[in-house]
């Protein structure tokens, strides 16, 4: 399902990364509109901004990913938001604007997903669970039990945060890696038992 208006969609990314083609590739199967790939450079330099609707398609330099994001915000512009036909999002699920969610995830009962997130797919998101803005997470990660993530946030592959854990904005948590506790410091966290190893 794809939530979007009449407006050319134009994705801000890169056209040699796989987020953002793999964006397009997705609009392009369910949406009728005119999609074209824009630098985040391009997408601040643009006159008439309004005149579009947008989509943030890249994850490698997260500090500009939030900087965008928060400027779409700030004028109020229009987002393209996709969750694909095989989710499964319990009508108590708040998602916001310019969200993807992939195949096979599911969303939880009283969740919350924040503007401008990627959720790959078979990606868990469970209940009480709130996901902050501009957060990236990976295929097969695992978040439940009243889990609160801040903003800027990525979770490598089949990473996971269970019950009654806080993480605090700009936090990496890599592949396979387990959070069992607070994270207070923004940076790198690694492990079956995630640990700090630095920005």
């Amino acid at each position: 399902m794809i939530i979007e208006n009449n407006k050319p969609i134009r994705v801000i990314g890169y056209p040699e990364s796989s987020l953002t083609d793999g964006a397009v590739q997705w609009f392009r199967l369910d949406s009728r509109n005119e999609i074209q790939i824009i630098t985040p450079e391009v997408f601040l330099d643009l006159p008439n901004k309004s005149d579009y609707q947008y989509f943030v398609g890249f994850s490698l330099d997260m500090n500009l990913r939030k900087s965008i994001c928060d400027e779409i915000d700030r004028l109020e512009l229009d987002c393209v938001t996709y969750i694909h036909d095989s989710c499964l999002v319990f009508d108590t699920c708040k998602i916001g604007k310019g969200v993807f969610v992939g195949s096979f995830s599911t969303m939880g009962y009283h969740s919350c997903i924040q503007n401008h997130c990627w959720i790959e797919c078979y990606t868990l998101i469970s209940h009480h669970v709130e996901v902050g803005k501009a957060c990236v997470i990976h295929a097969g990660s695992l978040i439940a039990g009243r889990v609160t993530i801040g903003d800027g946030c990525t979770f490598g592959v089949k990473s996971s945060a269970i019950n009654n854990i806080s993480i605090t904005n700009d936090v990496t948590v890599g592949a396979y890696s387990n959070v069992t506790k607070d994270i207070t410091k923004p940076g790198k966290y690694v492990g079956s038992i995630a640990r700090y190893v630095g920005e």
